[in-house]
């Protein structure tokens, strides 16, 4: 009789939980039944309890599931509004030192804090990288560090070293100038000014 109660109750509560709707009620009504239906002795108790424990257990279980669920569903969403954003990099004339690229993504941020940073050496100088990125406005901003020093060298600031920018921008660059608009797959040429 025992094991057939156990049988019973185990196939309610897996009802429930395909259902994803075990709440406390459930494990009261479930611990009721045994409690009910058997002459209880201290050897029972403790396998009750251990019972109960196992569907407070069985209860967490499924909300955490339940979150995981809806997590990864929101992972799926963003990963559905990623695109591609091709760069080409053209008019790099000299092989040396290290090509560092930077994006960003508001004039806030712009030549201060990138989104995303690469840095690319000598002997694998690319001609076009692909970022998946999300949706919206990005800037990007390369140069070429000759002399190892990590950053772009400037005469009263103009730059002495190579370097490009989005929309080969020749003015002072400024965000809203450099800025494209990635709503789609976009392909982009950056030249190098030497």
């Amino acid at each position: 009789m025992f094991l057939d109660l156990i049988i019973q109750k185990s196939q309610i509560v897996e009802v429930f939980l395909k259902a994803n709707r075990l709440d406390l009620h459930v494990i009261v009504s479930f611990i009721w039944d045994f409690l009910f239906h058997l002459k209880i002795n201290q050897l029972m108790m403790c396998q009750i309890f251990k019972l109960t424990w196992f569907c407070y257990y069985l209860l967490a279980g499924s909300i955490i599931g339940s979150s995981i669920n809806i997590n990864n569903q929101d992972k799926v969403i963003n990963n559905e509004k990623k695109y591609s954003l091709t760069i080409q990099i053209e008019d790099v004339i000299v092989t040396k030192g290290i090509l560092y690229l930077a994006i960003y993504t508001n004039k806030n941020d712009f030549m201060k804090r990138p989104y995303l940073k690469e840095k690319y050496f000598p002997r694998n100088f690319p001609k076009g990288l692909v970022f998946n990125l999300p949706a919206g406005e990005y800037a990007v901003t390369i140069y070429q560090d000759l002399n190892n020093n990590s950053r772009l060298d400037k005469f009263f600031s103009i730059p002495i070293e190579p370097y490009g920018i989005s929309n080969n921008v020749r003015t002072f660059p400024k965000f809203e100038d450099s800025k494209i608009k990635l709503f789609k797959d976009k392909i982009i040429k950056i030249k190098i000014k030497n």
